[in-house]
């Protein structure tokens, strides 16, 4: 499980890894048909566990 969270300067969605944080804008563009030709066309699903941020403030109150 991964933390993450939004971006307050940027208004982005970010995930948490063990040294630095990743735009996932980042991570769907792997998968446009330019870069990924075999998936073009087909439905795709990305599960994705986090916890967000207030959750882990809360868990280590």
């Amino acid at each position: 499980m991964s933390h993450g969270g939004i971006d307050e300067n940027t208004n982005l969605e970010f995930l948490e890894t063990f040294d630095s944080r990743v735009n996932t804008v980042k991570l769907w563009k792997n998968f446009t048909p330019e870069k990924c030709p075999t998936l073009a066309g087909k439905p795709k699903m990305f599960f994705i566990q986090l916890r967000g941020m207030f959750e882990v403030s809360m868990a280590y109150a």
